[in-house]
């Protein structure tokens, strides 16, 4: 209160020599509060159009490249609409620098504030500048997109898993237009099941095994070696649909490249054998074995013989339909899914094979994401991916499932359907039977060390548990790179935000100051 009434006194007083003194002291004092008043107004709008520039030159670099012309006024008005919605103090603002290239985006701005208080000294306008640089994406991507086609994703699941895919490819597609690189996206596609369809096409392949020479081959055929099963195909006049069967240990969780030096690891061709005429005490589903397509050609009482009788293939003519468990009855039963597609940069053609995409079948999700790391591997059977390690280039694996590692167990004898591990007496999984969960934790063990095998060469992950809330998530949680690329879906509707989520991760910009 003394100092208030200082001041009232020395304003109330009337000497010359104060309001000499007061007259040259006010004219400094006005300025300097004028100057902080327009200042602040001139940081203000800096700071308003920066948060402009920035996100304008962002939605520049995410566009596909184009004219010098065209991207300046694409940046004018896009910085206009952003100052507009969100409010801007009176100024005038225009583009002074302009440079952009397939790596980055340079943006410098130059504007004035009108000035209020400052006016009164001649000072009309601040002067002020905002810059920006956006870097464009240059890493390039080789991705596989390993989907389940399992049968419980039949219907709205399927259509879902579809839409999202085709989505995730469009803003890929994008991010490539944009980044003026050749194939700087690559992506495979691997729809699986309990096996997985190469496609046909390659039958002749040094990789598959048309000799017979994997061990595999004895383990079916009794008394038999070296069985050339696609000659049994064509023996039956039945084309081979293209799927194979997983490899034997320690293969089937590696990526050794294929060789006939090493018959163990070459790929066989899928082939389910026909199973025994016997019904008399034997179920599957309560109509005796569930691929029995033709006759056996023996009289023998032992299944095993009739199962694995190599002679009554010769010029046999396969049972047409349906088997008693939902696959077509003959060899290829269980093979009803879509080819895989390998790296492309053919974005149409890619999203025609997903939409082909169909469901049926049991679940093992090592054989999809073995044959996701072959197509992204450098080495056989393939070889399409570029050498791991190569700057400026990143792999990734999409792994989605909507469920778990599942192997049916029957009442015959041979105890499962036969699958792409054959089937569970031959010891495959490391155990020759067992109940269900005994099996679901041996193929879970199996997918947990491919998991770690594909991470350790490089190849990031990322996991989708879809609307299975009652099973166990560890497995496929664990297989994913990071937690924050483990994605539980409890609702296939919501496929679509999760795949844009993981294309925004695999392709993100930032803003260089």
């Amino acid at each position: 209160m003394g100092m208030y009434r200082q001041l009232r006194r020395l304003l109330a007083e009337e000497s010359g020599s104060f309001a000499v003194a007061f007259g040259i002291l006010i004219v400094p004092v006005i300025a300097m509060m004028g100057a902080a008043i327009d200042y602040n107004r001139a940081v203000a709008a800096r700071a308003k159009l920066g948060s402009a520039l920035d996100a304008a030159a962002l939605a520049l670099a995410r566009r596909p490249l184009e004219g010098d012309a065209s991207a300046r006024q694409f940046l004018q008005d896009y910085i206009q609409a952003t100052l507009e919605a969100t409010g801007f103090p009176a100024a005038q603002w225009s583009i002074s620098r302009f440079a952009q290239t397939t790596k980055s985006v340079q943006v410098e701005l130059s504007g004035t504030v009108d000035t209020a208080i400052m006016a009164l000294l001649s000072v009309d306008q601040i002067s002020f500048s905002a810059a920006t640089e956006v870097l464009r994406d240059q890493t390039k991507v080789e991705i596989a997109l390993v989907l389940d086609n399992t049968g419980s994703m039949k219907g709205t699941r399927m259509a879902n898993l579809k839409s999202a895919a085709t989505d995730l490819v469009d803003t890929l597609a994008a991010a490539a237009a944009r980044s003026g690189e050749p194939d700087a996206v690559r992506l495979a596609l691997v729809p699986y099941t309990m096996t997985v369809n190469v496609g046909p096409h390659y039958a002749n392949a040094a990789w598959i095994d048309s000799q017979g020479k994997s061990p595999i081959n004895d383990q079916i055929f009794d008394g038999a070696t070296q069985v050339k099963r696609l000659d049994l195909f064509q023996s039956m006049k039945t084309p081979w649909a293209g799927c194979v069967e997983t490899r034997p240990a320690p293969y089937d969780v590696t990526e050794t490249a294929p060789t006939s030096s090493i018959p163990a690891t070459l790929y066989v061709p899928y082939f389910a054998p026909d199973e025994p005429d016997l019904t008399s005490g034997q179920y599957c589903n309560g109509s005796g074995y569930c691929n029995n397509y033709i006759a056996d050609g023996t009289n023998s009482s032992d299944w095993k013989k009739r199962q694995g009788n190599v002679a009554k293939y010769t010029n046999a003519k396969p049972r047409t339909g349906t088997n008693p468990i939902g696959y077509q009855f003959g060899p290829n039963a269980g093979c009803e899914i879509q080819p895989l597609t390998r790296l492309t940069s053919n974005f149409t053609s890619f999203k025609t094979a997903i939409d082909a995409m169909t469901a049926g079948g049991d679940t093992n999700i090592s054989a999809g994401l073995m044959w996701g790391w072959h197509t992204l591997s450098p080495h056989g059977p393939f070889g399409d991916g570029v050498p791991y390690g190569t700057e400026g280039y990143t792999k990734a694996i999409v792994l989605m499932t909507d469920g778990q590692n599942h192997n049916v167990v029957v009442s015959n004898n041979n105890q499962s359907v036969y699958s792409g591990i054959g089937y569970i007496w031959q010891n495959r999984l490391g155990i020759s039977s067992g109940s269900l969960s005994q099996r679901i934790a041996k193929l879970d063990q199996k997918l947990a060390t491919l998991c770690a095998n594909v991470k350790a060469a490089g190849i990031v992950i990322y996991t989708i548990r879809l609307e299975h809330p009652d099973v166990d998530d560890s497995t496929i949680r664990n297989c994913a790179s990071s937690p924050d690329k483990f994605f539980d879906v409890t609702d296939s509707a919501k496929l679509a935000a999760v795949f844009q989520r993981i294309a925004g991760d695999i392709q993100k910009l930032r803003v260089a100051r």
